[in-house]
């Protein structure tokens, strides 16, 4: 069974997976910049057209890690293969899209938090998340921010430009508005 803390973050990120997906989908395409050196190095084989790492996360894929026998998976686990893996032990089926097993996921809130195989649930959903946010780009757009989570009290708030303002750590979300006067009162009571 999932601690408050942790089955808000599952939450957070099983609702933040699909957008991850879409601004991953966009590094896919061949940059217009050289990203592989000079004319002058040597390479046996052209270098491939794609991101190969956001391909392997977004392509094809079951979860099936203990059978690959020949070393087929390279790097991480595709999301879609992870996704219906999970959705298989909670509803028996296979969905289509990683939007509507990121949906199934959500609507089965207290069968996905309140198991025995929760734990692993979260930390397989937080081991994607991350790497999605990676291929996202996203972590170089997001400002840490100095006061401390008001729900789980970690100094985890980050902002990004045109959100609101999030932490990291449990998933409360508050408005910018509402953080700056958190920051007037903060400043209020230290005289600064």
């Amino acid at each position: 069974m999932l601690d408050r803390l942790t089955a808000d973050r599952l939450r957070q990120q099983l609702s933040a997976i699909p957008e991850l997906c879409a601004y991953a989908w966009l590094d896919l395409a061949p940059s217009t910049t050289v990203r592989y050196g000079s004319i002058h190095t040597a390479r046996l084989h052209a270098p491939a057209p794609v991101n190969e790492r956001v391909l392997n996360l977004l392509g094809p894929g079951d979860y099936l890690a203990d059978l690959d026998h020949n070393g087929d998976q390279d790097g991480p686990m595709p999301a879609v293969a992870v996704l219906n893996g999970w959705c298989r032990v909670v509803t028996g089926r296979r969905y289509r899209n990683i939007s509507a097993a990121c949906e199934v996921l959500l609507e089965r809130w207290p069968a996905t938090s309140g198991n025995t195989w929760s734990r692993e649930l979260a930390r397989d959903i937080g081991r994607l998340h991350g790497q999605l946010e990676a291929a996202a780009h996203l972590h170089a757009h997001r400002q840490p921010l100095e006061l401390p989570c008001p729900r789980c009290t970690l100094y985890a708030l980050e902002a990004m430009a045109g959100r609101d303002v999030s932490c990291s750590n449990c998933g409360a979300t508050m408005t910018v508005a509402d953080y700056d006067r958190r920051a007037a009162l903060y400043a209020d009571k230290i005289g600064a």
